[in-house]
């Protein structure tokens, strides 16, 4: 071989170590950048600052939840109260998320993280919105990955980034609320009147004052409950009673509705209107049996008034088939 071909060789092997040189150098300062960065820099410091979170899955599911006079707001529900403590961790998990390593730049290569646009065909990711009043931060949260980690891409970036957090968020409109309506147990309620849109009525009351068990006021001569335990059921519909839906209650209520008045021990009365069919839609107003008599029972009606007058629940429906019994339900039959 001869000094030229020599030199040349010896030329492009420099060159090449140059280049291998060059791109670990590059691996190295991509990784210092971001390995143990925030995934989203400053929003632990901006947490009080946030007046809105919008999630959209590919399925164009949207969860919408905004500050509103200082209360959090679900827009797909007509603006009803959201969980704030459930808004609050998720906003946490997001600031506390920190990069890992940052995976690739390459649009092609998205989809195999989920980091596409979520509007992309067959894409199966979530589109993340933080609102801080007029600015906004976006991430396309993908997939999961091994170690309690996930796929990320910020919005208007080109780097998917793996970080080290599980970013789980729910797109489901009903899993941001408090599905809690009431929760008065039967040993509070002194008595419950059911009126039907038919003219049947049902009447029980309690036993004694320190007992749970209910009878039947307005029993048929000559016939008799199923059960000595056949009222106790209605009686106890207020404990732990929750919704699956809710809206904003309308002008007018359902033509044909049963109207139930649970009286407690204290003198409050609560009235449930209930529609007929399935599910059952509720409204629910609340009174003094006695006004002005009991301060405490004027504070409850009037904070169960503000937090539950303007809104209509859809009940379960076996706790509406409880709250629409007709008398004859619970009678044995007639020989």
């Amino acid at each position: 071989m001869n000094i030229k071909k020599l030199s040349a060789l010896l030329g492009l092997a420099i060159v090449i170590l140059a280049l291998a040189w060059w791109q670990a150098a590059q691996r190295t300062t991509t990784a210092s950048l971001h390995s143990g960065q925030p995934m989203l820099p400053g929003l632990r410091e901006q947490i009080n600052d946030v007046t809105g979170l919008v999630i959209r899955n590919s399925d164009n599911q949207v969860v919408s939840i905004r500050l509103n006079n200082g209360q959090w707001q679900l827009e797909e529900k007509q603006g009803y109260p959201a969980d704030g403590g459930k808004l609050r961790s998720a906003l946490l998990i997001l600031a506390d998320a920190k990069i890992l390593e940052e995976k690739t730049s390459r649009p092609e290569m998205y989809s195999r993280l989920g980091i596409q646009d979520p509007e992309t065909p067959d894409a199966q990711n979530l589109g993340v919105t933080i609102e801080l009043g007029e600015a906004h931060r976006g991430l396309i949260i993908g997939k999961s990955a091994m170690g309690n980690s996930h796929y990320v891409r910020r919005t208007g970036e080109a780097a998917g980034l793996l970080v080290n957090q599980s970013l789980v968020m729910d797109a489901d409109a009903m899993n941001w609320l408090q599905t809690g309506i009431l929760d008065i147990d039967a040993k509070q309620i002194s008595r419950v009147d059911v009126q039907h849109d038919d003219g049947d009525t049902l009447s029980i009351a309690s036993l004694e004052d320190s007992s749970d068990n209910f009878i039947i006021e307005n029993l048929p001569v000559g016939r008799e409950p199923i059960s000595e335990f056949a009222a106790n059921g209605i009686a106890s519909s207020l404990a732990r009673l929750n919704f699956s839906d809710v809206r904003r209650k309308g002008g007018t209520g359902p033509e044909e509705s049963t109207s139930v008045t649970f009286t407690t021990r204290d003198g409050l009365l609560i009235t449930l209107s209930i529609g007929p069919g399935s599910p059952a839609w509720a409204s629910f107003s609340f009174t003094q049996a006695m006004p002005g008599e009991n301060a405490v029972t004027t504070e409850q009606a009037s904070g169960y008034s503000a937090q539950l007058q303007d809104w209509e629940f859809a009940l379960p429906g076996q706790r509406a088939d409880q709250l629409r019994k007709h008398l004859d339900e619970l009678l044995k039959p007639i020989d």
